[in-house]
């Protein structure tokens, strides 16, 4: 049974049976309007308060950059950036780390960057006094043209990209790293609602 409701002009529609909710006509880019912005906001911070985290507080944040070249293709995926999370979860072992996946084209070159922030309050560099500053920290603002029909057809035809996975990322909102009992990496469930669709 599926229900539907409005918040921030947006139609959103409760799947009560599969206990998710959507929505049928979110833009492609988080960054298009205000009221996008906002809802998009209030899905990260669902997510980030899935722990608990105390205001002020300290954090450090590292990139994982790839710049597609013939060597890297296979990372421009969910499952690509699962596995490059997978090397570098070493790193975040122990601690409270979430991140977030960005894709877009420097000097007109695919880039694709996991951007990681570990909460560190003793050594941490980046200084934060509230959950609204956190989410302005780590709202990215997307160029809205950045997928011209010249350069969907070189990644989808010639590189032989997912376009619809790569059309997807711009919509994936904060996520944990979770370790279970061994320090294996937990799935990633906004990576499979988004393969659902």
């Amino acid at each position: 049974m599926k229900k539907k409701f409005t918040i921030n002009g947006f139609d959103v529609v409760k799947d009560i049976e599969n206990n998710t909710h959507y929505i049928d006509d979110f833009p492609q880019f988080p960054n298009k309007n205000k009221n996008s912005k906002e809802i998009f906001q209030i899905i990260e911070q669902i997510v980030l308060t899935e722990k608990v985290i105390t205001f002020p507080m300290k954090f450090n944040m590292i990139e994982r950059v790839v710049k597609l070249c013939i060597d890297t293709e296979e990372y421009f995926s969910f499952e690509g950036i699962k596995n490059l999370i997978d090397r570098d979860k070493h790193l975040f072992l122990g601690t409270n780390t979430f991140f977030k996946v960005k894709f877009s084209y420097e000097e007109n070159f695919p880039i694709l960057k996991i951007i990681y922030y570990t909460i560190d309050n003793d050594k941490g560099q980046i200084d934060c006094s509230s959950m609204d500053m956190l989410l302005h920290i780590i709202f990215i603002n997307y160029n809205q043209q950045q997928f011209t029909k010249k350069r969907v057809d070189y990644l989808e035809n010639v590189v032989g990209l997912n376009m619809d996975e790569i059309r997807q990322i711009p919509l994936l909102p904060v996520q944990w790293l979770n370790f279970d009992e061994n320090g294996n990496l937990l799935d990633f469930p906004n990576f499979e609602l988004h393969n659902e669709d």
